[in-house]
């Protein structure tokens, strides 16, 4: 369980942030999170309009971005 964890925060781009709690995360770093815990199950679709909701669209390609691994992207 704890590799697929950390895979999953590698996914997103936070991998050295496995052992910071959640309330010393940015904004955009919980979005990551929140994405990474989705991500940790395999989901074969994955809809991120919470995930995605109130962010800038540099924000929103910053987490989208280390995700893809080729994947096509949502919008």
């Amino acid at each position: 369980q704890e590799e697929k964890a950390y895979a999953a925060l590698r996914l997103v781009g936070l991998e050295s942030k496995g052992n910071v709690l959640p309330e010393k995360l940015a904004q955009v770093e919980l979005r990551k999170l929140e994405l990474a815990k989705a991500l940790a199950l395999d989901p074969s679709l994955l809809i991120a309009d919470e995930v995605m909701a109130g962010l800038s669209a540099s924000e929103v390609d910053e987490i989208v971005e280390p995700s893809g691994n080729g994947r096509e992207r949502p919008f």
